[in-house]
């Protein structure tokens, strides 16, 4: 899934598989369905690496990709939670 980046002025929501994720200035989460005025879609090299997002990124990122992080609230443990996750799609 592509992934954008918020470059509105204030929170905004973008659509992933029909379901709304909201977005916080400057955050990028991955989405199909967009508004271009206020989201910016990211090629795969400036698409950022799981372990530069910040706990509510990858959170979010869970979330649009339906990765159970089970009681993960560290950044460590929801970094593995979701890579494990990943190995197995």
């Amino acid at each position: 899934m592509p992934q954008v980046k918020n470059i509105s002025t204030g929170p905004r929501g973008a659509y992933l598989k029909g379901v709304l994720t909201m977005a916080e200035v400057g955050q990028t989460v991955e989405a199909d369905d967009f508004a271009e005025e206020w989201f910016q879609e990211l090629d795969g090299d400036d698409a950022p690496s799981l372990t530069k997002m910040t706990v509510d990124e990858l959170k979010a990122f869970a979330e649009a990709n339906e990765i159970d992080l089970g009681d993960a609230t560290k950044k460590a443990d929801i970094l593995s939670a979701i890579e494990l996750a990943l190995e197995d799609k």
